[in-house]
């Protein structure tokens, strides 16, 4: 219908517009059907293009049902082959050659035009589909990080619950390590912690790997009811968050003087934005005056417009129907929750149970849900034993979030050391002129000097990580701990009580095996009594402090540098063995049997080499 009746066909512009018009709409829904195909996928095209690459080249009319999609290609393609093949006169039979040859200038203009127009629109296509820079366009900005979540229903053993210096759940704690040591999440969050004062953050998690803010159970965080103080528990509950200590993010602790088990850790990102990472803890016979609490700590961090809110937690609202839109409960308190939600614009991510019996208590809950991804729910008892599902998702900021590798420490590899030069150089040095004829100072500085030059020479040196996991995760535990999983997993499929069996089995094994391993990382295997230095050192890790205090006080002195310490050290030993022992008691040497042992230099020498600096 478009097309040129006549020599002067363009110099109308309504016809010529609908000719650009016409044209324009022939180039995007050829470029719309090349990419639908190759989004197909098929034995040709392995690597076809996903929903959203699609939707984004054809964005203008991607509006439109699939059904007129294939009836406009079909048209227009059509309409485009009968300009190109078919003649004026609708006469099918005649060739191509014979229809240019007695065509006009302008019908010929315009025969050349459409095939250049066909031409180039394949090509187009085919460029814009093949690029690799468009298919895979390589790391975008959005970076992630990773959060664990679960309710763990106790870190420390129920037996020892009301006691102040509580034992932990071995197993439990064992399974939070041997997850972070597979995983590696960025963000860990625990409710129901049951932890205590007495309790260390490095008895849980490496202190070198993650900053630890907890909220234990308290009076204050937990208050008794006004009229029957043994209402509610006393002991239990505790919210806690790990932030690991490689995200240059400076984690900070949002005070609150709100009376909840409730806890907010505010990460500064690089553009000056923030996110505020909130777990919350509900018990739900808890009423008004706990849901007033919570509301104005909720409250309080949405009055920074500047900072994402992110909250999860047990908040035991069984009742709230959260797969409609306008979620609501029958019970008046949990509306209340809801309402309060809705208000500060966030949204419940979860639609599904997050407990054994179905119900769905452990919520996320964010005021921009678009930040939140590839949310998992696990299966039971997938990581830690307990009555609630683990949750696992990812924050997606556009900030780049800047992660502090560890320095890596220089050893030597004696593995590969040349130890037959080494020989030979020490035999080769003359000791007597480096160490009889200096005092002992210059004699131990030459020898150190000399020893580490030959060593340097002979022993090449390798760059290792520093050990970020506990001491007593090896290959062995790993290797049982995957076991242990796999297990699960094929239990899981079958439902099998044989294979069940199995999985308990391993979860035992796993269990006798950690326990030995931090035995051995405790005690010296030769000798029971003794501790081992892999447990000093692990002590120094957690503690972040050596064996020997910063500052001494000894005799009214204070002591902070080597040289004062150490002196201080003399002046104690000294004094206790300096003076001579005045004991009134008569003892006879005439029949003992060591009448000839004779004390001297050499003698006490040999025996202090043979000392055990150990114990």
């Amino acid at each position: 219908r478009f097309e040129p009746q006549y020599d002067n066909y363009f110099q109308n512009p309504i016809q010529s517009y609908i000719y650009i018009i016409y044209y324009f709409l022939i180039f995007y829904i050829t470029l719309f059907m090349e990419i639908l195909i190759l989004s197909l996928p098929n034995r040709v095209y392995k690597s076809p293009l996903s929903h959203q690459q699609l939707h984004a080249y054809i964005s203008p009319i991607r509006i439109l049902p699939t059904d007129t999609y294939l009836a406009l290609i079909s048209t227009f393609y059509f309409i485009l082959l009968s300009h190109v093949i078919n003649q004026r006169t609708h006469d099918k039979a005649l060739s191509i050659a014979h229809y240019l040859k007695n065509a006009t200038r302008s019908m010929k203009r315009f025969v050349a035009t459409s095939l250049s127009l066909y031409t180039t629109i394949i090509n187009i296509t085919l460029i814009v589909i093949n690029n690799c820079s468009l298919l895979n366009p390589g790391p975008c900005n959005f970076n992630s990080l990773s959060v664990f979540y679960q309710n763990v229903q106790g870190l420390i053993t129920y037996s020892s619950l009301g006691s102040p210096d509580p034992t932990l759940n071995i197993t439990k704690v064992c399974e939070l390590n041997s997850y972070v040591v597979m995983h590696c999440p960025d963000i860990i969050i625990l409710n129901e912690t049951w932890l205590k004062d007495n309790v260390k953050n490095s008895e849980l998690l490496p202190n070198n790997e993650y900053k630890i803010f907890r909220l234990d159970r308290s009076p204050k965080t937990h208050p008794p009811h006004p009229t029957d103080p043994k209402k509610f528990r006393r002991n239990g509950g505790g919210v806690l968050i790990a932030i690991k200590n490689a995200l240059d993010m400076n984690p900070k602790l949002v005070k609150s003087n709100v009376n909840a088990e409730i806890l907010s850790v505010l990460l500064n990102l690089k553009s000056g934005k923030k996110i505020c990472i909130t777990t919350c803890y509900r018990v739900g016979t808890l009423q008004e005056r706990n849901f007033n609490e919570i509301c104005n700590h909720i409250q309080n961090i949405s009055n920074n417009k500047s900072s994402k809110h992110v909250m999860i937690g047990d908040l035991n609202l069984d009742t709230v129907n959260w797969k409609e839109v306008n979620s609501c409960s029958p019970n008046s308190l949990h509306q209340k929750f809801v309402n309060l939600f809705n208000e500060n614009c966030m949204d419940q991510i979860l639609n599904s149970p997050t407990h054994y019996r179905g119900n769905l208590l452990d919520l996320v809950l964010s005021d921009a849900p678009h930040i939140i991804k590839n949310v998992y729910i696990a299966d039971h008892n997938e990581f830690i034993k307990s009555d609630h599902f683990a949750i696992t998702f990812d924050i997606n900021i556009k900030d780049a979030v800047k992660r502090i590798k560890p320095p890596k420490r220089i050893i030597r590899n004696y593995k590969k050391a040349e130890w037959l030069n080494i020989n030979r150089d020490l035999a080769m040095i003359d000791w007597s002129q480096h160490i009889d004829y200096t005092d002992i100072n210059t004699a131990w500085s030459n020898f150190k000097n000399i020893l580490n030059s030959i060593c340097d020479r002979h022993i090449p040196k390798a760059k290792i990580k520093n050990k970020s996991n506990c001491p007593w995760y090896d290959s062995e535990v790993n290797k049982i701990n995957r076991k242990k999983e796999r297990l699960r997993l094929q239990y899981k499929t079958s439902k099998n009580p044989e294979h069940y069996k199995k999985y308990s089995d391993a979860r035992k094994e796993l269990k006798s095996v950690i326990k030995s391993k931090m035995r051995s990382n405790l005690f010296d295997e030769s000798n029971n009594s003794t501790l081992t230095k892999k447990f000093w050192s692990y002590v120094k890790c957690s503690s972040n402090s050596s064996r020997i205090p910063e500052h001494i006080f000894h005799e009214n002195i204070y002591a902070n540098n080597s040289y004062r310490k150490s002196n201080l050290f003399n002046t104690f030993f000294y004094n206790q063995f300096s003076e001579a022992s005045r004991y009134d008691i008569d003892i006879n040497f005439s029949d003992t049997q060591f009448h000839d042992f004779r004390f001297n230099v050499t003698v006490v020498k040999q025996i202090l080499n043979y000392i055990d600096i150990n114990k």
